[in-house]
C-alpha cells in the first residue's frame, strides 16, 4: 500500500488521506493512513470487531458528540486493519477518544510514531479507560485514574448462568422472586429493545438511580446532555429489562447493545422494596433476556459494586495513558503529572476499601466511614 491513495465514499465526497506511511513489521508490511477532519464510512465496522465496546463505538461517539471533527488513523497490514483509532487535536496534544478497549503496546506505539512525526508541535497523547496490562512503551508516559469494567460472559443459556452463581445468590434469587409476587400478585418483568422504550420509561428510571444516589448525600452526575446522549444510543440498540408494580415502575436497567455483548448504562429500584434485592432481580431478569437473545457478554462497566460480582461479573482493569514526546517534555508537564499521581493514590486506597468492604472482612461501618472521607478528599480544592 506504500503508493497507494485510497479513496473512501463518505456521504457524496472523496476522502483522501492525508498521510499513507508503511514500516516492516513481523507479519508483513504495516500501512498507516490517517483521514484528516473525517470518519470514513468503513470505520464503524471496524470499530465493533476490534473493540466490541460501546464506549468504542460509532454509534456512542456520535451520540455524544465526541466524534464530532475528529480524525481517523488506521493501522493495516495487507490482510485486515489493526488498529483503527479516533482523535482530536490541538496545538499540543492528542486525545484519543476510543475508551474502554483494548490496544496492544505495539499498536500505542505505533500510533505515538505516526503522531509525532506528522505533527511537529505535539507533545503529548491522551487515551481514556485503556484495558491495562499492555506492557513497556517506547516512550516516557503516565498511567493514571484506574478504573474499571466489569463483565460477565454470559453461557448458553439461562438455566446454566443461574447454576453459576453462588449458592447464597441463588437461593436469594429464587426465594426474593417467589415472595415478591406473593405479596405483589401484579408483579410484571417486561423487555423492552429501541423504539419500544419510551422517554419517560428511561427518565423514571433515571429518577430512581437520582433518589438513591440523593439519599447517600452524593452528587448525582449524570447531566441533561448524559440524558439526550443515552436517548440516541437507547433508539439505536438500547434493551430496557423493567419491574412494574402495580402499573408503576418499580426497578430498571437500561442497557445497550453492540454485536453480542450488552452494556448497562442506568440501573436502580425503588427502596420500598429492598427487602426483596429487586435491584439485583431485575438485573438478573435482564441478563437472562440477553442470554435468551444470544448475547455473549453483560458489560456491567465501571463501579465497583457488590451485585457486578455476586451477579457473575469479574473485573478488567482500566487506565488512562498519557503518552509524552520525550523525557523532557514529560517534566515539563510536572505539575499535571503530580496532580495525575495524588488522584490516583487516593482513587485506589478508595477502591482498596470498596474491595475490603465487598469481602466483608474487618469492619465494614468503619470501612464505609473512610470511603466517604476519601469521596469528600476527591472533591477537595487539590483534586480541581
Amino acid at each position: 500500500m506504500k503508493n497507494m491513495k485510497p479513496s473512501v465514499m463518505v456521504g457524496h465526497k472523496d476522502v483522501w488521506p492525508m498521510r499513507v506511511s508503511s514500516q516492516a513489521a513481523a507479519g508483513g508490511e504495516v500501512s498507516t493512513i490517517c483521514y484528516e477532519d473525517d470518519i470514513p464510512t468503513f470505520v464503524e465496522a471496524e470499530l465493533v470487531r476490534l473493540y466490541g465496546h460501546m464506549n468504542s463505538s460509532l454509534t456512542y461517539l456520535m451520540a455524544s458528540s465526541k466524534a464530532n471533527g475528529a480524525s481517523t488513523y488506521v493501522a493495516r497490514n495487507t490482510d485486515r486493519m489493526l488498529a483503527v483509532l479516533l482523535f482530536k487535536r490541538n496545538a499540543i496534544e492528542v486525545q484519543v477518544i476510543n475508551e474502554m478497549c483494548k490496544i496492544d503496546a505495539v499498536e500505542i506505539a505505533r500510533f505515538a510514531d505516526f503522531v509525532f512525526s506528522t505533527y511537529a508541535s505535539v507533545t503529548r497523547i491522551s487515551f481514556s479507560m485503556l484495558e491495562n496490562g499492555f506492557g513497556r512503551l517506547p516512550y516516557p508516559s503516565q498511567r493514571y485514574n484506574f478504573s474499571e469494567d466489569i463483565v460477565l460472559d454470559m453461557p448458553s443459556c439461562t438455566d446454566a448462568y443461574l447454576e453459576s452463581l453462588s449458592s447464597k445468590t441463588r437461593r436469594g434469587i429464587r426465594g426474593n422472586l417467589t415472595k415478591i409476587k406473593r405479596d405483589h400478585p401484579s408483579f410484571q418483568f417486561q423487555v423492552f429493545e429501541k423504539d419500544q422504550i419510551t422517554v419517560q420509561q428511561i427518565r423514571d428510571i433515571i429518577e430512581l438511580s437520582k433518589a438513591r444516589i440523593g439519599a447517600k448525600h452524593l452528587r448525582y452526575g449524570t447531566t441533561e446532555d448524559d440524558i439526550q446522549c443515552l436517548l440516541q444510543v437507547v433508539r439505536a440498540c438500547g434493551l430496557a429489562g423493567i419491574v412494574f408494580i402495580d402499573g408503576k415502575i418499580c426497578a430498571g436497567i437500561v442497557n445497550s447493545h453492540l454485536g453480542n455483548g450488552y452494556f448497562g448504562h442506568v440501573v436502580a429500584h425503588d427502596p420500598h422494596y429492598n427487602k426483596y434485592g429487586l435491584g439485583i432481580l431485575c438485573c438478573y431478569l435482564t441478563i437472562c433476556a440477553e442470554i435468551e437473545r444470544g448475547g455473549a457478554t453483560h458489560h456491567f462497566c465501571w463501579g465497583r459494586y457488590n451485585y457486578k460480582y455476586r451477579l457473575g461479573g469479574v473485573q478488567k482493569d482500566m487506565i488512562c495513558l498519557d503518552v509524552y514526546r520525550s523525557r523532557a517534555w514529560y517534566f515539563r508537564n510536572v505539575q499535571g503529572v503530580a496532580k495525575n499521581a495524588l488522584q490516583t493514590s487516593v482513587a485506589r486506597i478508595k477502591t482498596r476499601l470498596l474491595d475490603i468492604e465487598r469481602e466483608e472482612t474487618g469492619h465494614p461501618g468503619l470501612v464505609s466511614r473512610a470511603v466517604r472521607i476519601l469521596r469528600k478528599l476527591k472533591r477537595s480544592r487539590f483534586s480541581e
